[in-house]
């Protein structure tokens, strides 16, 4: 080795130096480049945290109104508030109201129609920024459901029946991206429970009125058979 390195001249050792200079300018780089991917990835995902925590907090709440003051509560509202942060505009609102019911061993989810429809979406970007109202309809649904209980004691013949809303909110946050929130009734979903719901629904070609449907329709007709 010694013998080797004695017979090296001047311009060998420039050239050996070049080569380490060459292999310490390429190892900088990738270290570099290593520190700005990772400088990069924890902007990235500190812009994505500040973001999330940048948005509107929808809540989903419900009002009885006792329309003629007898006693009997036969409006049902919806309502939607923002208590988070602000947005820049809804999209679109979508609601769906479901009748669950059962009797044996069928069951059934049935959309109906008209349930929530004298609609408001107001400019405001916090405090209530929907409401949509129906007309009778929570004295309608008591009335069928207590017509069920009746028949329910009449029988071996079993009967079952629940309510309840699905609402998807689109809207634009402050950041320009297009967001979509889920909800059952007051209850945060995704959307895969949220599209599992829908498709479950059997009445999507033939929706039920609010108006019309009666005790007779779910249960007796052929609904449910």
């Amino acid at each position: 080795m010694k013998e080797i390195l004695s017979k090296l001249t001047l311009d060998d050792w420039g050239n050996i130096g070049n080569i380490i200079l060459g292999i310490a300018s390429v190892f900088t780089a990738i270290v570099t480049a290593i520190v700005l991917c990772k400088q990069y990835n924890i902007q990235k995902g500190s812009l994505l945290v500040q973001q999330s925590a940048q948005q509107p907090t929808f809540n989903v709440f419900y009002e009885l109104v006792d329309s003629d003051n007898d006693g009997k509560y036969e409006d049902e509202i919806l309502n939607i508030s923002n208590e988070g942060e602000l947005f820049k505009q809804i999209s679109n609102i979508s609601v769906t109201t479901i009748f669950d019911v059962s009797t044996n061993q069928i069951h059934r989810l049935l959309e109906i129609n008209g349930y929530f429809y004298g609609t408001t979406l107001y400019q405001n970007l916090q405090g209530v920024i929907y409401k949509s109202r129906g007309h009778c309809n929570n004295l309608r649904y008591v009335n069928i459901y207590n017509r069920m209980m009746q028949n329910c004691k009449v029988g071996d013949r079993f009967y079952e029946m629940s309510k309840y809303t699905l609402i998807k909110i689109e809207y634009l946050d402050i950041h320009n991206a297009v967001k979509v929130c889920y909800f059952k009734d007051r209850i945060n979903i995704d959307e895969c429970t949220y599209n599992d719901i829908i498709t479950q629904i059997v009445n999507q070609q033939d929706i039920l009125d609010i108006d019309k449907i009666t005790f007779d329709d779910i249960f007796i007709n052929d609904i449910l058979q």
